[in-house]
This record gives C-alpha cells, structure tokens and sequence, in this order.
C-alpha cells in the first residue's frame, strides 16, 4: 500500500494553485469560504448546493473529506486484500470534486479504472482539474443521474457513495434498489457508504445497516444485529484523521476539522467468521489496575479489564484508540469483566486509523 506522506503535500500544492488561481481572478476566496461555513453549519447545504463554486468547495470540504474515504479503503485493503484483488472498476456515484476517486489513487498502487458520476458539470470539471494535475489518468467522467441511468456493470466493481445518500433520503427506495441490484448483480461487487454525522447521515446508515445485515463487511466484525442499536440507539462513529487534514489545509475555518461520520461496506460475498476480532468503542479508561477498554464483536459489547505495570506497557495503550480493531489471539483464556494481565491476552491491532500517513504493523505485548 502506498505511503501517504509523500503524496499528500501534492495534494496540498493543487489546492494552493486553485486558491491562487481565484485569487488572481480578483475573487475573495476567504469571504467566500466563510460563506460555505455558514451555509454547512446551518445545515442548509443541499438547498444551497447549487450556488457553491466547486473550487470554493474543494477548498473547504477536501480537507475534511479525503480522511474519511482514506480511513475506509485503508482497513478493507489491509483485511479484505483478496476482495479488494477482484475489483476491475470502481463507480463514484454522486463524485462531487472526486475525493473518493483521489483517496483511491493515493492509497491503491493497482491503477483501476474510475468512473466519476455527477450531475453537476461544474463538479465534473473541478474533479477533471484536481485528478489531471495530480497525474491520474485512469478515469472518465459521466454526467448523468445514477438513479435514472442504468450504470451496474458486470465487471466486478467497487460503487462509492460518499455523503450523497442522506442528502437524497427522499428518494430512499430507489438508493435501496440500487443498492440491491449492485449486491445481485456480481457477487465480488462491493460497496461503500460514507455519511456525516448528522440526523441523516444516522438514520440513512442505521436503515442500511437494518436491512443489509448480512451483507455487511465493515465496520462490523460478524453478520447480525448491531448491539450498539440495540443497547444505546446507537451507531459506530468515526473520527477524521486530524494528521491528514492539517497536511491538506490551505485555509483554516475555526472549529470544522473535528468531523466525524459514519459507514458502511457491504458486499454479497459475505466474510469468515472473525469472532476473535473486536472494535475498540472509547479510549481506555484508567483504573487502579490498568484500564478497560469497550469493545464490540457484534455478538455483544464488552468491557476488556487490562492489568498494566510500568511506562512500556502504558505507551503501548496509545495504539488502542477509539475506531480501531483488535485481535485477541488468547480469546478462549479470557473472562471478560475480569482484569488480565496484558502479557496474557496477546492482543494484535489488526487496524489502527492512526498509521494511515506511515502504514505498519503493531503488535500489543508486554
């Protein structure tokens, strides 16, 4: 997988060159920005759409945007490598400045095809700007409306929404017979839903969650019921990599970059039982033995007790953070409620949103 700290200064650079650019054509870009602020704050964003200047947009929202897709492709190629081999073509629907498309380039080194899908010709043009410049090539473009034109190809193929359902949660049986016709049509297809986190964005994901169940790849470790629904009404929410966005930001808006959102990734294929894999819920929590640590394995949330001793294993907690996956290799010695030393229960982190700009491998021992 390709390392990001190289790339995303690139990125950074075309973002600068657009800011210049509007700049030089006597344009108040920060004004105008502060405007997109206001208008995404007050949540009026899809009745103001149309007035937004792509340029402005990509701007504001990339920073933003980009960690999310990033986070999402980074754990299903590092756990679902030969799902991710099958794909020969990946769909953008709803691609705005093509951000899914640019996270996809900057963290696959395999070149696949990409098919951006917008309305929008001016969205269109931007995306065809920032993807140009930055040297891919492998795309087209389609101003169609996915809903209204048959795009499901044979090919298996990944389908991309990123933050474009809940903004058409009116047309919510249409998107689920999309939906169902990418699931049916090849096995190996996957998709990837990504929404903000927002009275929409829950209760689009929470509908998709409810009735794909048994689709679903991720974020959830096991088929079924989601516990946290059923215990706290509840979802998985993510948090952005703030590394990531300060790399990408040429203007900073006080108080935007704590974003957070939720996703799903579903997929016909189903996936092997991976019951001794659990999703870290919160930051660890100190105790007078160590700290606990709540995590789900979509079976049933539970509270890890973790006995620590000495600085080595306190900075080894640092790795166990909220998103994150864990692996417990000594799962049949473990009595949850009950403390453990962490010698003993062997943990692996299987994924850590944290290592995204510097990809590697941790191992939690003592």
């Amino acid at each position: 997988m390709a390392d990001l700290s190289k790339k995303l200064p690139a990125v950074q650079d075309i973002l600068k060159r657009i800011f210049e650019e509007l700049r030089s054509e006597g344009r108040n870009v920060l004004k105008e920005i502060e405007r997109v602020s206001n208008i995404y704050q007050t949540g009026s964003i899809r009745r103001e759409f149309e007035n937004i200047d792509p340029d402005i947009y990509a701007l504001y929202f990339m920073p933003e945007h980009l960690p999310k897709i990033l986070i999402v492709l980074y754990e299903l190629i590092e756990r679902y490598s030969l799902y991710f081999e099958k794909i020969k073509k990946v769909y953008d629907l709803g691609s705005g400045v093509g951000t899914a498309s640019l996270g996809l380039n900057l963290l696959s080194d395999k070149n696949l095809p990409v098919v951006l899908v917008d309305r929008s010709p001016k969205m269109l043009k931007t995306s065809y700007k920032i993807l140009s410049r930055l040297g891919f090539n492998n795309f087209e473009q389609s101003e169609i409306n996915y809903l209204k034109t048959d795009i499901v190809s044979d090919t298996p193929s990944m389908y991309i929404f990123m933050n474009t359902l809940s903004e058409n949660i009116d047309r919510i049986e249409g998107l689920q017979k999309l939906i169902d016709r990418i699931l049916r049509q090849n096995r190996d297809n996957i998709i990837i839903i990504i929404e903000p986190l927002s009275e929409k964005g829950r209760n689009i994901v929470v509908n998709l969650r409810e009735r794909y169940w048994g689709s679903i790849l991720m974020p959830c470790t096991n088929s079924g019921e989601c516990p946290l629904i059923k215990s706290d009404c509840d979802i998985c929410r993510f948090a952005i990599d703030q590394k990531i966005s300060e790399k990408l930001e040429v203007i900073v808006t006080a108080g935007h970059r704590l974003a957070k959102f939720y996703y799903l990734v579903l997929s016909a294929s189903g996936k092997d039982s991976q019951e001794r894999q659990f999703r870290i819920l919160n930051y660890p929590v100190s105790r007078k033995y160590g700290f606990d640590l709540k995590i789900c394995n979509q079976q049933a949330i539970s509270f890890l007790r973790i006995k620590t001793k000495g600085n080595t294993e306190k900075k080894i907690t640092r790795h166990l953070i909220p998103n994150g996956l864990i692996e417990l290799r000594n799962l049949n010695n473990i009595e949850f409620e009950k403390p453990h030393p962490l010698s003993m229960l062997n943990i692996k982190t299987v994924n850590d949103p944290s290592l995204i700009v510097n990809p590697e491998e941790h191992t939690v021992h003592s």
